[in-house]
């Protein structure tokens, strides 16, 4: 059994703080902000964040490998001027969980930078994490967004950056759920 398997077989027995965080929801946007989403995607993901503003003002959290001073994740209050480097979406699940998070939604284009660690991550949430798929049909990335979500309890939708009411009103209705 792979370390991936093995980690979304110790999902099925949550924990008592599990549970516990599950009554306590503060749900956080988590945005893709990699090299992947630079030009057209981050514009129209600025566009869909502006949208879900008019609903609701969520905690979000951008994320993306080493190019803004040292650090791969920070709490922003807009969606960041510019995108690149990696995907370390492990990260992003451990800074979402020390900033007192307790779901979360992902959008994301494309794979991490490590599946085994962004998986373990994931697990040891404790919360469910519902997953915004926004890449090409049929890139790996999808398949293990599909996998990450099934594994903690979340959803996953396939998003279109071109549909912005649409893919705001998911979203919007992903973080109040």
């Amino acid at each position: 059994m792979d370390a991936l398997a093995k980690l979304e077989k110790s999902m099925e027995a949550r924990s008592l703080d599990a549970l516990v965080a599950a009554s306590q929801d503060d749900a956080f946007l988590v945005m893709d902000c990699s090299g992947s989403m630079a030009g057209k995607p981050l514009a129209q993901l600025k566009k869909v964040v502006d949208d879900i503003r008019t609903q609701a003002e969520p905690q979000m959290v951008a994320f993306a490998g080493n190019f803004w001073d040292g650090g791969n994740c920070f709490m922003v209050a807009d969606v960041p001027a510019e995108a690149g480097g990696s995907t370390p979406l492990a990260d992003a699940i451990n800074f979402s969980k020390a900033n007192s998070a307790t779901r979360l939604v992902v959008i994301s284009d494309g794979e991490p930078d490590d599946k085994d660690a962004a998986m373990n991550a994931a697990m040891l949430f404790l919360g469910r994490i519902d997953v915004v798929f926004v890449g090409r049909p049929g890139c790996g990335g999808s398949a293990f967004l599909d996998r990450l979500a099934r594994a903690t309890g979340g959803q996953r939708f396939n998003g279109d950056l071109d549909d912005v009411k649409a893919l705001s009103a998911k979203v919007a209705g992903l973080l109040s759920a």
